[in-house]
């Protein structure tokens, strides 16, 4: 038997960044068709971070994902994402699928993730400004090369990385 926690979750007042916030000790599982192996009737993103400065996401496991575990935004800086954890993603493989680990933001920092049977599990997209940094990451049965996935990545920055079954594109 699964024990679940309450949670409660509130809209914030409207304002121009968020400051100091983050998320923390958490699982978050979709569910899934079982009998669908390319399901994608479900939730796309974990953890997705905009208009945010100074944030964390910090050992959180993610399952059954069809795209991304954290996504940061254009408008994201100074994110720190950590001990993390992405398995068994469901979802047909390509498009924008299963970018699992993916920053869009500046100044952010990937460290000691874990992805498994990510499209492209440790990646910056379009216009990603810089610096952002992976640090000690894992990806296995990785489907597909990790890096730059569109054009104009600036100061983008892989240390101890490993990419199971693929490599590493700037």
């Amino acid at each position: 038997m699964r024990r679940q926690a309450e949670v409660l979750v509130r809209q914030a007042r409207l304002i121009r960044h968020m400051k100091n916030v983050g998320v923390e000790n958490l699982t978050i599982d979709s569910e899934y068709d079982a009998t669908n192996p390319k399901d994608e009737n479900h939730a796309w993103e974990g953890v997705y971070i905009n208009k945010v400065k100074d944030g964390w996401v910090r050992m959180v496991n993610f399952r059954h994902l069809a795209g991304s575990a954290v996504v940061t935004q254009r408008d994201a800086s100074r994110i720190t994402v950590e001990d993390c954890i992405s398995q068994a993603p469901v979802s047909e493989i390509g498009g924008y699928r299963r970018r699992t680990f993916l920053c869009m933001g500046e100044q952010c920092l990937f460290q000691r993730c874990y992805s498994e049977q990510g499209m492209h599990d440790f990646v910056a997209g379009l216009c990603a400004a810089g610096p952002n940094a992976f640090v000690q990451c894992d990806g296995y049965e990785s489907l597909g090369y990790s890096g730059a996935v569109g054009p104009w990545c600036t100061g983008l920055l892989f240390d101890n990385v490993n990419i199971d079954g693929n490599d590493i594109k700037f």
